[in-house]
Formats: C-alpha cells, structure tokens, sequence
C-alpha cells in the first residue's frame, strides 16, 4: 500500500504538532502546580525546537519547478502545481506555516515573557525542585 505525498506530508507534520498539543493541553487541565508547569514549560520548548523542521515542511508545500509538462512540486514531480491535490496540500501548508511560523512562537515567547521565572530552562531552582522536560 503506497501513501500519497499528501498523506506523508500530513503525518510528518501533525505528529510533533499533536505532541505539543497533548502537553499544552495537560497544563490547561491540570491549571496549577508543578505538573502543570512542566506540562507548558515542556510544550515552549517543543514549540521552539520544532519551529525550524515544521516551517520547512510548510513552505516545502509551495517550492514549484518548470519543468516541459509545466510546473510541478519539488517534494513530488508527480504533483501539478495549483492544480488538484496540490491546492489543499498548499491551503494546508499556509494555516501550518501560519500557526507554526507565526503564532506559536509568539505564545511561546510571550508566555516567557509574562512568566520568566515560572518557565524559564535556565532556572537551576525550578530544575532542582521540578526536573527536566520529560521522562
């Protein structure tokens, strides 16, 4: 059974998103305490390590080149560009490059902002008395 670019592309790029979510999803739950600010602190970091690789996977979805049968995606010269399936793969790529690119590390940052102390890595205090990100 062969997956489409479009089924590849969708997995490669909502698997870290849906992991960051589970994390900024189980600091809202659980609101306070140190659980939950591992939980946030834990979704800053993946949101900002992940930046770089989810970006490029977007904009991967736009990277055309001509070729005799006219313009096809880069990822997959089977795909016309603006053509087909690559409209919602683009529509796609534009609300991950959005939400990503934009919006997540303007939360991310801005939550460090607001909470230097409560989210910060550097804090040897918050590592002593909550440990590191993860297991």
């Amino acid at each position: 059974m062969e997956v489409s670019f479009l089924g590849r592309w969708s997995a490669t790029v909502f698997a870290p998103l849906g992991v960051i979510a589970v994390f900024a999803i189980a600091a809202k739950v659980l609101k306070s305490g140190a659980a939950a600010v591992k939980s946030m602190r834990c979704a800053i970091m993946l949101t900002l390590f992940a930046y770089l690789y989810l970006s490029a996977k977007a904009l991967e979805t736009f990277r055309c080149m001509t070729t005799s049968s006219g313009p096809v995606l880069v990822a997959d010269p089977s795909i016309s560009c603006w053509k087909g399936d690559h409209v919602s793969l683009a529509a796609m790529g534009w609300l991950v490059f959005i939400f990503v690119s934009v919006l997540g590390p303007v939360y991310a940052l801005g939550m460090l902002d607001r909470e230097p102390s409560k989210y910060s890595t550097r804090d040897d205090a918050f590592r002593q008395k909550f440990g590191e990100c993860g297991p």
